[in-house]
């Protein structure tokens, strides 16, 4: 980010980061983790989350603004909605490649993705309400099951 000055850093929206983080990557000069470049199917992957979810939910945020509570509730309401656990893995994927871009160029102190999963409990669980509904249904079928069968029975002894 040539050419900008501490006050223009302090107030850098997520969306210009993410603005030069894509730039760099097309440039090939964005390093992983492992300071290697990103394979062409992780820029991508990297492009496609952070221009959809991640712009649309924080991009008119401050990148500094950004903490960890803010993208554990952008991933627990991705699975709440329905996004598959591969796609949510991606994003937080996506928003730790983000952000440790602009904390090896001293934009943020440290990354809010850093620790986040992205809620694969969501796949596994069902909310506690559901599985009571699912319960109490089950009883009710076995119990009417249950009440036919008698029937049947008290009919067959009657004839």
């Amino acid at each position: 980010m040539p050419g900008r000055d501490t006050q223009a850093i302090a107030s850098l929206s997520v969306f210009d980061a993410i603005d030069d983080f894509l730039e760099e990557l097309e440039r090939g000069s964005a390093r992983d983790r492992d300071d290697r470049p990103f394979a062409p199917e992780a820029a991508r992957e990297l492009h496609w989350c952070l221009m959809g979810h991640v712009s649309a939910e924080f991009g008119s945020l401050r990148l500094g603004e950004v903490d960890s509570r803010d993208v554990e509730e952008l991933l627990h309401e991705l699975a709440d909605s329905g996004v598959a656990l591969p796609r949510r893995l991606a994003l937080a994927d996506s928003l730790r490649a983000l952000f440790d871009y602009a904390e090896g160029r001293g934009l943020v102190d440290d990354n809010p993705a850093e620790w986040i999963e992205p809620g694969d409990e969501a796949e596994d669980t069902e909310p506690e309400s559901t599985r009571f509904d699912r319960v109490l249904s089950f009883g009710l079928r076995a119990a009417t099951a249950g009440f036919l069968l008698i029937a049947l029975l008290l009919i067959a002894q009657s004839l």
